[in-house]
């Protein structure tokens, strides 16, 4: 299974939480860091372990990174 790491961002650009998860696949790292944002969290940020961006969520729609 591979690891996620998923940074919780507010407004003023500072990393309210992150975390790392161990997940099935991309899509269930998104419904996973979605369902655990909470009314503060402005971006969610999903990068490999190698610290590459790959997911990105702002104004509630997903992006994928090449």
């Amino acid at each position: 299974m591979p690891a996620f790491q998923i940074r919780y961002i507010n407004k003023e650009d500072t990393i309210q939480k992150q975390e790392t998860v161990f997940m099935i696949n991309l899509t269930s790292a998104k419904k996973s860091a979605t369902a655990q944002s909470n009314e503060h969290t402005n971006v969610i940020e999903i990068y490999d372990l190698m610290d590459r961006l790959i997911a990105k969520r702002t104004h509630g729609k997903w992006k994928n990174t090449p």
